[in-house]
C-alpha cells in the first residue's frame, strides 16, 4: 500500500512539474516585446555571380514607438555619381501601426517561415515573400535587419 501511494506521489509530482513546464513555454512563445524606438543603420551591397560583394550605399532607419518609419540613403548611384534620398513608410503600409511586434509562436506559425538566425545579438527570424527573404526580429517588430532579393542584400550593420 506504501508503495502504491508512493508511486500515485511520484506520478502526481511528474504531471505538475511536466504541466508548469508546458504552460510556461507557451506563455514565453506567446511573448510579445512592448514597442520601442529605434534606429538600423544598413549596408546595401551588389552580389556578384562569384559570391563577392560590391558595397552600394549606406541606409539608416529611424523608426517611432508607434512603428512610423524614415530612412535615409546615401552611395553611388547606377551612373557613378553620389546619391542620397530619403523616404517614409508608405501610407498603405500592410503592417500599420504597433502590431508590427509579434510573439515566437506567431513567427514560427507563418506558412512562408524559413529559419532562426542571430543578427547582432537578436534572435531572428526570416520568412520568404516570394520575391525576397526578409529576417526580423521579435525585439524590434517588422523591421527588417535583412533583405535577400535576387543580386541585392541589405543587411544592419548597427542597431541602438
Amino acid at each position: 500500500m506504501n508503495r502504491l501511494r508512493l508511486l500515485t506521489l511520484i506520478v502526481l509530482v511528474a504531471g505538475v512539474v511536466i504541466a508548469t513546464a508546458a504552460y510556461a513555454k507557451k506563455k514565453q512563445d506567446d511573448f510579445t516585446f512592448p514597442p520601442k524606438a529605434h534606429h538600423v543603420i544598413y549596408a546595401l551591397w551588389h552580389m556578384e555571380k562569384d559570391g563577392t560583394k560590391t558595397f552600394v550605399a549606406v541606409r539608416v532607419r529611424d523608426v517611432q514607438e508607434s512603428g512610423a518609419w524614415r530612412e535615409w540613403a546615401a552611395g553611388k548611384g547606377p551612373d557613378g555619381k553620389d546619391r542620397a534620398s530619403t523616404h517614409e513608410e508608405p501610407a498603405n503600409s500592410k503592417y500599420p501601426g504597433t502590431n508590427l511586434y509579434k510573439s515566437l509562436a506567431w513567427f514560427r506559425s507563418r506558412p512562408n517561415f524559413l529559419r532562426e538566425e542571430m543578427i547582432l545579438g537578436y534572435r531572428c527570424f526570416t520568412l520568404d515573400t516570394g520575391e525576397s527573404e526578409q529576417t526580423f526580429s521579435q525585439e524590434l517588430g517588422l523591421t527588417p535587419l535583412k533583405y535577400v532579393s535576387g543580386d541585392t542584400v541589405i543587411e544592419a550593420l548597427k542597431i541602438y
